[in-house]
């Protein structure tokens, strides 16, 4: 049924009949709404109110359209907006159609719990719709008695048409010999006419088809010229943007290998600065300032000496230090730059005996954020994919 109406609907919009379009939405609002697709049903109910052509300026619906209200409270129902649920439904009492109404009064009520009133609407509803039946069988008796009176004169007609019928029969049979000889000659003059009509139309219909034909010869040649040059035309721009494509393509090769050197090179100079490191002589005079700083990293951990935590430079300056203090360490946990800068920073903390949430308060993570990061350092240095023994783990590090 829905597809049915969505496809008077639309043949209505292709042949430009917007209100009568929009007067089919009733019977779609009232399937969405029994479907709970109130959405949908909103968006017709305003499409229907808007454009059919059916509501004054004041929101009221012409006269004979008012059961429209009883679809508007029940979704308002389904809304749970008893309120204006109960004002659609008295309108409908104003209309005199007070089965709808008193039906959606029940609910209405029942949806308030009220128990008097669903009481009262309950009996009126049951009222109402025994005085319909009643409306309905009084309705049915006086169509079978008006069916059993027409039976019975369209039985007399009969009997009377036939005995008319023989009147006739003589009457036409006395002249039906001489109406066979006038529309005989008749007949013959007709299709005679007929026939030079026919060839006359024939012959113009040829000579029309054969102009145009020739015509559309002609058309057809010139566009068919028209088609040689175009994919002529096609061919030589296939070939140039092959070679363009060719040419980038040599381009972007060449600069792939040249910045895959480049980062070779880079490789080779940290693997170099790394070896020097492991073996220049501790830099005792560096200690003080690293003990300093580190102080200063464990009062901004524990949110006393200051609220603010470090910023960027303060971490490159402990990096910095502790690679100069304990180059060992920082070549074990920098080798082959496996760690990101966050797990290094925990990483370093962690020899620096900071606790974890020393650690979380100063990288501003959660616990589950510094699980994680512990998982990480212990696969990527150790091969244990565990938070758990990572402690032990770095505990194989050298430290001055």
């Amino acid at each position: 049924m829905l597809r049915v109406l969505h496809q008077a609907q639309q043949l209505y919009l292709k042949h430009g009949y917007a209100e009568e379009a929009a007067s089919v939405y009733p019977s779609i609002i009232d399937i969405y709404i029994s479907r709970d697709s109130l959405e949908a049903a909103k968006k017709l109910m305003d499409v229907f109110e808007a454009k059919s052509g059916l509501f004054d300026a004041k929101g009221n619906i012409s006269a004979g359209r008012e059961n429209y209200y009883e679809l508007k409270g029940l979704y308002h129902i389904k809304n749970n907006k008893l309120d204006s649920a109960e004002f659609c439904f008295r309108r409908l009492m104003q209309f005199h159609l007070i089965t709808g109404a008193y039906r959606g009064l029940f609910s209405v009520y029942k949806g308030r719990m009220n128990t008097d009133s669903i009481v009262k609407y309950a009996q009126l509803y049951e009222d109402a719709v025994n005085h319909e039946q009643e409306t309905l069988r009084t309705q049915t008796v006086h169509q079978m008695s008006s069916l059993y009176n027409y039976q019975r004169f369209l039985k007399e007609a009969d009997a009377e048409s036939k005995r008319a019928a023989r009147l006739k029969y003589y009457f036409l049979l006395s002249i039906f010999f001489v109406s066979v000889v006038i529309f005989a000659g008749i007949l013959i003059g007709i299709i005679q006419a007929h026939k030079r009509k026919s060839l006359a139309k024939e012959t113009e219909r040829l000579k029309k088809d054969y102009t145009e034909a020739v015509a559309k010869k002609e058309q057809l040649a010139v566009e068919m010229e028209i088609l040689k040059v175009n994919h002529e035309q096609l061919k030589t721009s296939e070939q140039e943007a092959k070679s363009m494509i060719e040419v980038v393509n040599a381009n972007n090769n060449q600069l792939l290998k040249t910045k895959e050197r480049e980062i070779a090179e880079l490789n080779e100079k940290i693997r170099e600065y790394a070896g020097r490191l492991l073996h220049t002589s501790k830099n005792v005079g560096n200690r003080p300032q690293l003990d300093l700083l580190v102080e200063d990293f464990h009062g901004k951990a524990t949110r006393k000496k200051n609220m603010s935590l470090p910023n960027r430079k303060e971490w490159e300056q402990l990096v910095s230090l502790f690679a100069t203090i304990q180059p060992e360490a920082y070549v074990a946990i920098g080798r082959d730059l496996t760690l990101s800068a966050q797990e290094l920073k925990a990483c370093i903390l962690l020899l620096l005996k900071f606790s974890n949430g020393e650690i979380i308060s100063l990288l501003d993570i959660s616990s589950q954020g510094m699980t994680n990061i512990r998982a990480r350092i212990n696969e990527k240095l150790f091969g244990e994919p565990k938070a758990s023994n990572l402690a032990q783990n770095l505990k194989k590090i050298p430290l001055v």
